[in-house]
């Protein structure tokens, strides 16, 4: 997951660095739309920069 921009004001990425935020609005929606996936898929942050976050679907195990 990026958490800055890449394109449109951050096209000049890595020279300028411009900050993705939840809040831009023609991304609201999609946004909204692969948080509510992660969550409800179960993954997690393994790992972060100020850049980029990677994460993974964490298998929840069943107790019976």
């Amino acid at each position: 997951m990026q958490t800055i921009q890449t394109i449109g004001d951050g096209s000049k990425w890595p020279r300028k660095l411009c900050r993705a935020t939840t809040q831009m609005g023609s991304n609201q929606a999609r946004n909204a739309y692969m948080n509510q996936f992660l969550t409800d898929n179960n993954y997690e942050e393994v790992w972060s920069s100020s850049y980029f976050k990677i994460l993974i679907p964490v298998q929840r195990q069943n107790i019976h």
